[in-house]
């Protein structure tokens, strides 16, 4: 097929290969023959006027890479524009009369004396205004209803608002050049042999003055994992460099910082480090074994971060514990967690924990005291609302510290001698 358009390409020659390999159940097949696009120049002649380029695509039947002349399914020709003709010239003057010849007998006419010289050429005219370049594009096809297997759209055009760029209102036409499709796939090959390396020390001697390890391979022909000497092909011995001189002993290096005060070298303070080579083995680092110094600046202070949002305050509960399990003689439980919907009470599904200040057990039964006023002394428990920021590292809000005891003097109030037992309890700013 051989179809022909304007053109004005200049390139000698361009080869688009475009491979796209279907995917289809069970193992890979073979690859498909690949669909190549040759552009050649093509003279001015019987195909293009003033010459062009000729396209021309097909299956790489052979797989070598070149669209041989065999293998060419179609051909179009994109031609270069002809200009518009020059003005004809103008009529040269008539040449001069040929001289009288001489007077003859009367009788017949004589022959018409010869043309005389033609005129000067008349001037060239205007030059014709330069033909529109032809643009072509490829654009990758899918496979679908043009292609089965994919390929290439070719689409081709006069530039008529020289743009540089095909446009879709440019487009004269297109042809479509498709892939071949994925061959059968090919039987199965035997499983091959695998390769088996086995290394083994090698004592100093005729093969290692030094020692060294001796690398053997070959194929496993038995397929038991294990290079047997038949299975030897080959081996070669890894030898260990020869002892060399002792060297000299080095030079040790010392480090030394210092405090920097804020100034030239750091705006905000810092450490100036100073090294170099302890040229005197004196293990001190001296002014003039100082060989180089780096100053580690402290960084700016940073703004201020936002205000943090509201935290939520820990609440606590105390309510008697009967003598069981948790305390063996009864006591008080401390029932404590966030505030998270800020309603002043302790829920349920807000407790984070609980611990039991349990009462001492009874003793053995003393000697019957002089009778005493009514009421003996009891178990006191002493909240003391606190900033403990070292015992609470990520509590801002402070703490609260719980005191347990016996009201000795019988006052009604937990005194610092009469504390037992104490915990401290971390108000939270986040939620538990």
């Amino acid at each position: 097929m051989v179809d022909v358009v304007p053109s004005m390409l200049n390139k000698n020659a361009l080869i688009f290969s475009i491979l796209f390999i279907g995917a289809c159940a069970g193992s890979d097949g073979s690859n498909g023959p690949v669909s190549l696009v040759a552009l050649d120049v093509e003279a001015a002649g019987d195909n293009c006027e003033v010459g062009g380029q000729k396209i021309q695509a097909g299956i790489d039947a052979n797989g070598d890479g070149v669209l041989d002349s065999t293998e060419v399914a179609s051909t179009r020709y994109v031609c270069d524009g002809v200009g518009s003709a020059g003005a004809a010239g103008s009529i040269g003057a008539a040449g001069a009369d040929g001289a009288a010849g001489a007077d003859g007998a009367a009788g017949a006419d004589g022959a018409a004396g010869a043309d005389g010289a033609d005129g000067a050429a008349g001037a060239d005219g205007a030059a014709g205004a330069d033909g529109l370049a032809n643009l072509v594009t490829t654009i990758a096809e899918a496979p679908g209803t043009n292609c089965a297997t994919g390929g290439t759209l070719v689409s081709y055009g006069l530039d008529d608002d020289a743009s540089g760029t095909l446009e879709a209102a440019e487009v004269d036409g297109s042809t479509y050049v498709c892939n071949g499709a994925d061959g059968a796939d090919g039987a199965d090959g035997t499983n091959g042999l695998n390769s088996i390396v086995m290394t083994t020390p090698e004592a100093p001697g005729n093969n290692c003055a030094t020692g060294g390890t001796l690398i053997s391979y070959g194929l496993d022909d038995d397929a038991n994992g294990t290079l047997e000497q038949a299975e030897v092909d080959g081996s070669s011995y890894v030898c260990h460099g020869a002892v060399g001189a002792a060297g000299s002993n080095g030079v040790s290096t010392l480090v030394n910082s210092s405090p920097e005060q804020p100034g030239l070298l750091c705006a905000a303070g810092g450490t100036v480090v100073t090294y170099g080579l302890d040229d005197d083995a004196s293990g001190t680092l001296e002014p003039t074994e100082v060989d180089g110094f780096y100053p580690i600046c402290n960084g700016a202070n940073g703004a201020d971060g936002a205000a943090g949002a509201a935290g939520i305050s820990a609440i606590m509960t105390t309510s008697v514990e009967a003598p069981g399990t948790n305390c063996a003689a009864g006591g008080t439980v401390v029932t404590y967690g966030g505030d998270d919907d800020a309603d002043g009470t302790l829920q349920p599904t807000e407790v984070e924990g609980s611990v039991y200040v349990c009462n001492g057990e009874a003793g053995a039964v003393g000697a019957a005291g002089a009778d005493g006023t009514d009421g003996g002394p009891r178990t006191v428990i002493r909240f003391d609302r606190g900033s403990d920021f070292g015992y609470c590292p990520y509590s801002p809000s402070g703490a609260t510290d719980i005191f347990v005891g016996v009201d000795v003097n019988g006052n009604g109030i937990l005194d610092d001698a009469e504390i037992d037992t104490g915990l401290t309890v971390c108000e939270a700013d986040f939620a538990f």
